[in-house]
């Protein structure tokens, strides 16, 4: 069963492809549909899933089955959001660990009308904080044995976090060499092989005279030499002929090659049970001593993770791009008699994805829409969700120019959708009348929009309505003004004025204080000194989505 929520293809593509599985359940029937990565995530074969809640919890753990279950049945009488963590037993004998998040919604009854949500695999990160866990429990025993030990726990524990602190590919791997190099060995060459482009290797080198690794990204040598083996994973360990370790670094750079008598390891780098790269690394007249031979291994076992998450990130970050650039105009369009300004900023950069959206479109007389709303929520579901009102209200625009119709029927869509998410949202159309710049301001229980005066001075531009989603009759209004030449428009979300320093919120008249400052500028200045100002404010502080649209009239 691969629907999911009814949305599009576009968005079902990017789950797939970050490995996020999708589930929908359906208390009417007590049915449960999974996307395909869900399947995969479970040890099922993508259409086999039997779509029962009993075939749910058959697939968790003997050992984690009853905790799932109880918060299962305490979220279905209070409703909600939650998260769980549950193991399942794959059918080849293994453990995978998965973390869900999910939101069970009840209607007025107080009986579930739907539940949603997402899961994902964190084998890796459950497997590094019980690791972690280990050491420092190692780290606490070692004030007892000898300083050596000691010293070693404790690099241990700072190269993780190293590795960890960054999720950039070419970083980790430059940090990796500079954890191995000098502390543990006297050079080292690091192949990573990367998914994209194909068959193309990463590589970090480093020796302890260079200020920092070298790093390049090349494609593998032809042949089937030492090199071409090593760096596609292919030599089984451990390699052990010096002919083959020497001509396994060459062609990395003039500055890399060992001097005098070496000893050579060679240590794989494996992530999710696959081989993703190789570490060869050297000591100059000495042995490699057991305690070495294990802290290489320890580390490169950190850096392989860390080097695996990378490239996710960087993956992931393509396909998310990608749908973001699908969601949100690519850039504003320019408006005639109107200079418009926009900042976007989601709360989670990591896969730029947001409930808050903006659109600037024409309509069907020649004047233009504004919008800009916000989906209750963060993520790929509720940027999914942000991505329907979007379409939703172009469609509504083509066939009523009224920014409260418009409003209606996006309410009318939402409500098909028994999982509907809770959506604010405010309109105004751009238009003109006998020379002057009109604008027509409908809202949706979002934020009240803000009119700044060319001569600096501001007010609340007065216009109420119902959060959409939510009844089935709403009330929605339009307000009409007449501008003059510099006035300016501005809609934006709360992720501006309830951006928080310690307890107090930066608030509409800090936001009005910023756009005052710039006012009859231009519509770009405005948008820049108004978010400026909120980061500045809550610097240091966690942020929440944010969306700001400006139009200035120049007419």
């Amino acid at each position: 069963m691969h629907r999911f929520l009814d949305l599009s293809d576009d968005l079902s593509l990017v789950l797939d492809a970050a490995g996020v599985g999708a589930w929908r359940w359906n208390p009417e029937d007590n049915k449960v549909e999974w996307t395909a990565a869900a399947e995969r995530l479970h040890g099922l074969e993508p259409g086999t899933f039997p779509g029962t809640f009993d075939a749910y919890a058959s697939n968790i753990h003997p050992d984690d089955v009853d905790e799932v279950l109880a918060l299962v049945d305490r979220m279905a009488a209070r409703g909600g959001d939650y998260s769980v963590r549950y193991r399942v037993a794959l059918q080849d004998g293994s453990v995978r660990w998965l973390e869900g998040q999910g939101r069970i919604v009840l209607g007025p009854t107080g009986i579930p009308t739907a539940g949603l949500g997402i899961v994902y695999d964190v084998s890796d990160r459950v497997g590094l904080e019980a690791e972690r866990n280990r050491l420092r429990m190692m780290e606490q025993q070692a004030r007892d044995v000898s300083e050596q030990w000691r010293g070693d726990v404790e690099f241990l524990i700072e190269a993780s976090d190293v590795l960890n602190a960054s999720l950039n590919l070419e970083r980790v791997a430059a940090r990796l060499a500079g954890l191995l190099v000098p502390n543990v060995a006297d050079g080292c060459v690091i192949d990573v092989r990367l998914e994209a482009p194909s068959r193309a290797v990463l590589t970090a080198a480093r020796l302890p005279e260079m200020e920092r690794a070298l790093v390049s990204t090349s494609t593998p040598l032809d042949g089937t030499g030492a090199t071409r083996r090593l760096r596609l994973g292919l030599t089984p360990d451990p390699l052990t002929d010096p002919a083959d370790l020497a001509q396994a670094i060459e062609g990395v750079s003039d500055d890399i090659h060992p001097a005098g008598e070496v000893s050579w390891l060679v240590e794989p780098l494996r992530a999710r049970g696959t081989r993703i790269g190789t570490v060869i690394a050297w000591r100059t007249g000495r042995e490699w001593e057991e305690p070495a031979r294990a802290l290489l291994t320890a580390v490169c076992r950190r850096g392989a993770v860390a080097l695996d998450a990378a490239e996710l990130y960087r993956e992931r970050s393509a396909v998310a791009a990608e749908f973001y650039r699908s969601m949100n105009p690519e850039q504003i369009p320019d408006v005639p008699g109107w200079d418009l300004g926009v900042h976007y900023r989601p709360a989670t950069e990591l896969v730029r994805l947001s409930g808050d959206f903006f659109d600037v479109f024409e309509l069907p007389d020649g004047s233009w829409m504004m919008a800009v709303g916000d989906v209750c929520g963060k993520g790929i579901a509720a940027a999914g969700q942000a991505g329907l009102a979007r379409a939703a209200l172009r469609a509504a625009g083509q066939v009523s120019m009224e920014p409260a119709d418009a409003l209606a029927v996006l309410n009318r869509v939402l409500l098909l959708d028994p999982g509907r998410p809770m959506l604010t949202a405010v309109l105004a159309r751009l238009s003109s009348e006998k020379g002057f710049p009109v604008v027509e301001v409908a809202s949706a229980g979002h934020p009240v929009p803000v009119l700044v005066k060319s001569d600096g001075t501001w007010e609340e531009i007065e216009v109420k309505g119902t959060m959409m989603g939510y009844v089935e009759f709403p009330s929605f209004v339009t307000s009409r003004l007449r501008l003059d030449r510099g006035d300016a428009v501005v809609m934006y979300t709360d992720g501006i004025t309830e951006s928080r320093s310690g307890d107090e919120f930066f608030r509409l008249e800090r936001l009005a204080a910023s756009l005052t400052e710039v006012a009859g500028l231009s519509a770009a200045a405005m948008a820049d000194a108004a978010t400026m100002s909120a980061d500045v404010w809550a610097a240091g502080s966690e942020q929440d989505d944010v969306a700001l649209l400006v139009a200035m009239a120049t007419i």
